[in-house]
């Protein structure tokens, strides 16, 4: 056993990303609220209401507290933030398909 403790890794993301998951899951905003400098976002038909705290990046803890108000987990953002990467990376090899072929030669009469 290891004499050094797991660091805990910061998580922290962007306020936009949690906003653009909770639309692709139904939430829609409805409420900027200056008093308590949040956005609201809400899914009418299972009657739910989430804050979002209108900060550049939200911590673990208020992340989760949207996720629990929400009705989704961890696990649920995790698999978006995965897609969102997998369609960078294809977005990307497609640019550098695109690069490469514009480079070649027509060799066709």
């Amino acid at each position: 056993m290891s004499n050094f403790q797991e660091q805990k890794k910061q998580y922290e993301l962007p306020s936009d990303l949690i906003e653009e998951f909770l639309s692709m899951r139904g939430f829609v905003p409805k409420l900027i609220s200056d008093l308590e400098d949040v956005t609201v976002f809400e899914k009418e038909e299972e009657k739910r209401s989430v804050k979002i705290p209108r900060l550049k990046r939200l911590n673990k803890q208020q992340i989760e507290k949207c996720l629990i108000d929400a009705g989704l987990t961890f696990t649920d953002l995790d698999i978006y933030i995965e897609h969102l990467k997998a369609i960078r990376q294809f977005d990307d090899i497609i640019d550098q398909s695109l690069k490469r072929s514009s480079t070649k030669k027509n060799t066709e009469s």
